[in-house]
């Protein structure tokens, strides 16, 4: 593709109402460079054949006939891309080969962010409410960190609640992860998650098919979601009430033949209906990363790097790893059963669970399916007198 073919695609696909299939059709006219050598007869027949609505087809005239060239205008669009900004074609090397089970895949996509993000063996497209509650967002967290732990990149939305947890979770341990954004990838929305947007340019990629500057608009989210759905291997819904954008995702999964798993949740949970809804009609139950690890057929052993124990842990959290986890933490696998714990620690029963269940929220432990053991992580674990 020559330079100014790409320069004129960019600037048709930058105009609202041009789509995927118009670009492809003019490859039947000659390509996109060429409408800037025509008089306005000549592209109104052009405009004829395409499938472009008439307000679109007055946009691109304009554009054609009275704006700078279309090399001009796409010299100023990557001028201004911010730092690790790149646009990727969809003929270029780079352009994912997820995307392209897609009926209309983005001509173009700005990625902010390493080169070669797409090669990657496992990715895991994970979704659900803005508005769930600090269980679900902990849940979330503890659950994804497993997964990104074991080599899993997660692709979400960057919106509130179950998204920025998602890509909260993997940064934390390490591991990068995929937002894309309904947005232009300068200006990043919602803007409450700034910090974890900038992290994310850091230290994974952010993704958009919308040029620099275009705001969220709520047609550019269902657009958006089936990118998250084409882009995982796999959908994980967390929570999602039936009507939800995170029940549209998981239709796209389907639509796409993506395999979709779902977080177990009471039925009384307004937002646990989506998942228990997708349960029903065959979506993977989870109770916790173990199943999606073995559903995905990931090696579910915990991870082999030693790291220090989550900020935030209570004190009888920190007392219990002390007590009962240290003698294990460091054999990769080794899991301790709950009698050994209730034996080391002459603890209620209440305060033993609800310790637990902390530590498991946190990853530090994964309990093991039959409940009466847990898996225990590398870890380090501080001398009793640092912990308070």
């Amino acid at each position: 593709m020559t330079p100014r073919e790409r320069s004129a695609q960019w600037v048709l696909w930058s105009i609202q109402g041009v789509g995927p299939q118009t670009l492809h059709r003019l490859e039947d006219h000659g390509g996109a460079s060429r409408l800037w050598g025509l008089d306005p007869s000549a592209l109104a027949r052009i405009f004829n054949s395409l499938p472009l609505g008439s307000a679109a087809a007055k946009r691109v005239e304009h554009h054609i006939c009275n704006g700078p060239s279309p090399e001009s205008l796409y010299r100023r669009e990557l001028d201004t891309l911010p730092e690790g900004g790149r646009i990727v074609h969809r003929d270029d090397p780079g352009y994912p080969d997820r995307l392209a089970i897609l009926d209309d895949p983005p001509v173009f996509l700005y990625v902010v962010g390493p080169q070669g993000f797409w090669d990657v063996e496992e990715t895991l497209s994970v979704v659900g409410s803005r508005s769930v509650g600090v269980a679900d967002v902990r849940r979330t967290r503890s659950i994804v960190s497993r997964l990104a732990e074991a080599g899993i990149l997660i692709v979400s939305g960057g919106a509130l609640g179950v998204d920025v947890a998602a890509h909260d979770a993997s940064l934390e341990v390490g591991r990068p992860t995929i937002s894309v954004l309904p947005c232009g990838v300068d200006h990043p929305t919602p803007r409450r998650n700034a910090d974890t947007f900038n992290r994310v340019a850091r230290a994974g990629w952010l993704v958009s098919e919308y040029p620099l500057g275009t705001s969220a608009r709520p047609h550019h989210f269902p657009r958006r979601n089936r990118l998250i759905a084409a882009l995982g291997d796999a959908t994980f819904v967390v929570r999602g009430d039936l009507d939800s954008g995170t029940m549209l995702t998981a239709e796209a999964s389907k639509a796409l033949g993506r395999p979709i798993c779902a977080l177990a949740g009471g039925l009384d949970e307004t937002l646990a209906a989506g998942c228990l809804q997708l349960i029903v009609e065959g979506a993977q139950a989870v109770r916790g990363p173990h199943d999606v690890l073995a559903w995905m057929g990931v090696d579910s052993g915990p991870s082999r790097q030693t790291r220090s124990l989550p900020d935030g842990l209570s004190d009888d959290a920190r007392r219990l790893a002390n007590e009962c986890l240290a003698s294990v933490q460091s054999q990769d696998g080794r899991s301790i059963q709950v009698s050994e714990i209730e034996d080391r620690c002459d603890w209620k029963p209440a305060q033993l669970q609800s310790t637990l269940l902390e530590l498991e929220l946190n990853g530090v432990v994964e309990k093991i399916p039959g409940g009466r053991a847990y898996r225990v992580g590398r870890w380090h674990i501080p001398p009793a007198e640092s912990t308070g």
